[in-house]
């Protein structure tokens, strides 16, 4: 089944980015990443204590508060609504063509398997790879594709379309080249959000829906204490699930317009699996938990204490950081 995420909620999400909090640090001594920069600004894997490398403190304190500058913006934006969609400045007739697929290896290493293996399919997946934690990209992700369609505003999907627990990650070049890279980040880390929550780890993809005791999104029936089970218990009555049209329809019960203070975002009211990816999102880009009585802010709280979600969290948070670092140099 074939998880999307419209660009209108990836910029959202992106707003939260601004509680990261980073501009304090002194980034040349107090950084430990899982990449690392060479005195020309490039990434080098290593892993262990990092340095950013600056000529002084200054020059660290003016990228740090120019990245922290940028998110605030972006967080102003989505607190006045005044984000929209991206769309194709030049539309054509709709029809999507393939342009690449690549078998994924250890190391989060590419092998062309069909099409043409370019210059910026390969600097996408490096993009994906730096914000993937290994933990969860060697075991899980087996497969990445591009297209190209023009008129649709869906950035990315992922899916695990033959039910073995290995999952694609596919990549629409046209609206990747239409968004901005806040948009990038904030899409990347939602459909690896998918991959987090409807893993092997979380579903037994072997138990057919109609043999499922507990609840059954697609790629799986849910494992008892998987996250995705306990958030839907949680958050989401029966009548919610028939509303939508199922654990993973489409939204058809237009709860966010009834009750928006439940959602991080609009998409989120789309069914329980995007409900717990845009919640999960919002954990990993948000610097403190909310504060808040709303139900949504009540989301947020309960995957601080999922340890699973909590360790994965605090993985895609440094990986994020660094990759905005790694963009200022």
């Amino acid at each position: 089944m074939r998880r999307f995420f419209a660009p209108l909620v990836a910029v959202a999400l992106l707003g939260a980015l601004s509680w990261l909090g980073y501009a304090s640090l002194q980034w040349y001594q107090l950084q430990t990443l899982p990449y690392c920069f060479d005195e020309q600004g490039a990434v080098v894997s290593g892993g262990g204590d990092c340095v950013v490398a600056c000529e002084s403190e200054a020059e660290c304190d003016a990228l740090a508060r120019q990245v922290e500058g940028e998110l605030e913006g972006l967080a102003e934006a989505y607190d006045q609504g005044s984000v929209g969609a991206v769309r194709s400045e030049t539309p054509t007739d709709g029809q999507a063509s393939f342009s690449s697929s690549y078998a994924v290896s250890a190391g989060e290493t590419l092998a062309l398997t069909g099409g043409e293996d370019t210059a910026e399919a390969r600097s996408i997946w490096e993009l994906i790879a730096r914000i993937a934690p290994n933990t969860l990209s060697d075991p899980y992700i087996e497969q990445y594709a591009t297209y190209l369609d023009p008129q649709s505003d869906v950035l990315a999907y992922v899916e695990d379309s033959d039910l073995n627990g290995k999952w694609s990650v596919v990549i629409n070049l046209a609206g990747h080249r239409a968004s901005t890279e806040q948009e990038q980040l904030a899409t990347i880390v939602h459909e690896l959000g998918h991959i987090v929550t409807l893993n092997t780890s979380q579903l037994d993809p072997t138990i057919p829906e109609e043999e499922c005791p507990t609840a059954h999104p697609g790629e799986g029936c849910a494992r008892e204490g998987s996250s995705i089970l306990r958030f839907t218990r949680t958050f989401w009555s029966e009548q919610d699930i028939a509303a939508v049209g199922g654990f993973a329809g489409e939204g058809q019960g237009n709860l966010y317009s009834a009750s928006p203070e439940r959602f991080v975002t609009e998409y989120a009211a789309t069914n329980p699996v995007e409900d717990l990816a845009e919640s999960f999102t919002y954990f990993v880009l948000a610097r403190e938990l909310p504060v808040g009585s709303r139900v949504a802010d009540e989301k947020i709280r309960s995957l601080a204490q999922d340890s699973y979600l909590a360790e994965v969290r605090g993985q895609m948070r440094a990986n994020l950081v660094n990759e905005l670092v790694r963009m200022r140099r």
